[in-house]
């Protein structure tokens, strides 16, 4: 029986390409959420994300929505390495029935969203699809020493985060039908993310990490993913986790709760990891939460007085 996609899913996709790909050319940071090319003094950090109609976008999410969306994923990559904003590449697919003021809004949304963070739409391609479907390229600016890598993590490390957690995925269930009340700021955190380009640009530029990556994919497959790479455990605390209010409020059990902030994916928070003291000289200046703390082996997470393993369970497109 011949081994399909499917079978070995997005991540062991990512691993076989790479394993395909890497040799003594490749570029420090394959694998990573941005590739890393050296001009010297100064380098370039480059990412691509993708944008799907039928996986990607949420039932009643505007053109302009989709625009800012397609950047802002892309450009949270550089925010995690800790590179500005330079320029934006977009490929689009679409159906020819598609109506012109719908790529207007589209556009205006990316236009938007690169303005925002400092960069600029510097070019792209159009074709036909049977779907929507944008295919964004960020590049930023980034020094070799300053680019924050996702391996480097060390057992005694602070394991933090920015920002909230369980917004996006409430506001998912609520366009899904699954919660009737609306939340606005919910719905807003899912379709138009803003990107912590300038916690990662400071972080960067302080020397304040040992490793860091988005949260795209959740909470727990990103631990997993940043834990893999150091080749190191970590351990989690729920008490400490900062969980939005209205998340608190809308769910209905722990086990609901627990798939808003864990498993959802859909947020773009940097997920850190320091040094106690530069986690509290980092503190002083930013909007960041301690979590937990870096382990030899294990991936795990301490509620109610017990220790239990956190699975490596997440969002993936296949």
């Amino acid at each position: 029986m011949k081994l399909r996609v499917r079978d070995i899913g997005e991540f062991g996709i990512i691993d076989k390409i790479i394993s395909l790909i890497d040799g003594p050319e490749t570029p420090y940071g394959m694998g990573d959420d941005c590739a890393f090319l050296d001009f010297g003094k100064e380098g370039i950090a480059v990412t691509t994300d993708m944008v799907a109609e039928s996986t990607d976008i949420p039932p009643g999410m505007k053109p302009q929505e989709i625009g800012w969306y397609a950047v802002a994923i892309n450009i949270s990559d550089l925010a995690s390495k800790g590179a500005r904003p330079l320029a934006f590449f977009s490929s689009i697919a679409m159906l020819p029935e598609t109506p012109v003021n719908f790529i207007d809004a589209l556009y205006r949304g990316m236009r938007d969203c690169c303005s925002e963070y400092g960069c600029y739409i510097a070019g792209g391609d159009t074709s036909r699809g049977k779907e929507l479907m944008i295919s964004g390229t960020a590049i930023g600016r980034v020094r070799r020493e300053d680019f924050i890598p996702r391996k480097g993590a060390r057992v005694g490390d602070v394991i933090a985060l920015t920002g909230e957690l369980g917004l996006p995925a409430l506001g998912l269930d609520i366009l899904l039908g699954r919660k009737k009340k609306r939340c606005k700021r919910a719905i807003e955190a899912l379709l138009m993310p803003k990107p912590r380009v300038k916690e990662g640009i400071y972080l960067a530029e302080k020397h304040l990490c040992t490793s860091s990556m988005d949260t795209s994919d959740g909470l727990a497959s990103s631990l997993h993913q940043l834990a893999k790479a150091s080749g190191v455990g970590m351990e989690i605390d729920f008490d400490l986790l900062p969980i939005a209010k209205e998340v608190k409020s809308y769910t209905h059990d722990d086990e609901e709760l627990e798939r808003f902030i864990l498993y959802t994916g859909g947020e773009f928070e940097l997920l850190l990891t320091m040094s106690n003291e530069k986690f509290e000289e980092a503190s002083k200046k930013l909007n960041i939460k301690k979590i937990g703390i870096v382990k030899d082996a294990g991936i795990n997470m301490k509620k109610d007085g017990a220790i239990k393993e956190l699975k490596d369970k997440g969002y993936t497109h296949f």
